[in-house]
């Protein structure tokens, strides 16, 4: 924010004004002359566009770069920075689970899916041989009886 951007980078090549639209939603025309930039004083997207060409040239501008900060986060930090002041209760912190809690109450799921998959597989030999039964044996020649 508050850098000015060439349109000579975008390899805009054109003689006719081109049109910046602000995030704010208000539109400048910006001559080719020898000094074609623009200044991006606003957080968002620009969209710019040339007379004749589609689409328009997307350019994004970010407020601060912490935004984009990837670094692992201690959880109190986060908790506090996204609560509004004062509405923690004591029964909303003692509701807070600890691993092992999280972990006794998951382990439930660890049966379930094992007998699901044991289910699978004893409803795939049901049908297989539920299928081979009143067929003949196959194999067998046919018999001719001349006589």
């Amino acid at each position: 924010m508050g850098e000015a951007l060439d349109l000579r980078e975008l390899d805009v090549d054109t003689e006719d004004a081109v049109t910046v639209q602000t995030p704010s939603g208000s539109r400048r025309e910006v001559e080719m002359d020898d000094d074609p930039t623009v200044l991006l004083d606003e957080a968002g997207f620009y969209e710019i566009s040339v007379p004749g060409r589609q689409p328009s040239y997307p350019v994004a501008v970010n407020v601060d770069r912490a935004e984009s900060n990837l670094a692992r986060l201690d959880v109190e930090a986060f908790v506090a920075a996204s609560t509004e002041a004062g509405t923690a209760s004591p029964a909303a912190a003692s509701r807070r689970s600890t691993r092992e809690e999280r972990e006794r109450r998951q382990r439930a799921w660890w049966y379930m899916v094992l007998g699901a998959l044991l289910l699978m597989a004893a409803e795939s030999l049901w049908s297989n041989r539920m299928t081979t039964i009143g067929r003949e044996p196959t194999g067998r020649k046919a018999r001719l009886d001349v006589g």
